[in-house]
């Protein structure tokens, strides 16, 4: 042929599919698979849109725990998960790490199980929507 070295390796007189799209960095705590890990968990794959998300965090240093009265072991508290949302079909399941509505005593804490509530039907908000894969080609395929 009369290509160089540096022409793109393609099938000639057939559609050419762009790259694929670029994955976002991975979130702190959260790491990226590999295509060939992804193929190697096939059906026990989660998809982003359906796994966990961390809603709220205790304070990353024990130090910054506001707790009234005493706390023991704090350190074990310290930047760790303490409202995640989960989905669940075509809802949600807030779970919190604390009892919200233990007998009245935790008035701040009680406003967050208030506004999951009020929420209900917005707790996907801040979520990748699910993309279709395009198309790509000409009419050539359509018959």
């Amino acid at each position: 042929g009369r290509g160089g070295t540096d022409d793109p390796d393609v099938v000639q007189a057939m559609p050419q599919v762009g790259p694929p799209p670029q994955r976002p960095p991975a979130r702190p705590g959260e790491e990226q698979l590999t295509d060939e890990q992804r193929l190697q968990l096939g059906p026990f794959y989660v998809p982003l849109r359906e796994r966990p998300r961390v809603v709220m965090r205790f304070a990353r240093e024990e130090r910054n725990l506001l707790v009234s009265g005493m706390l023991a072991g704090g350190a074990e508290l310290a930047n760790r998960p303490a409202i995640v949302d989960v989905p669940s079909g075509r809802g949600h399941i807030v779970l919190f790490a604390t009892n919200p509505m233990w007998r009245h005593q935790t008035q701040g804490e009680f406003f967050l199980l208030f506004n999951a509530v009020l929420n209900f039907d917005n707790l996907g908000v801040g979520r990748e929507p699910e993309q279709l894969p395009q198309r790509t080609g000409g009419d050539e395929d359509e018959q």
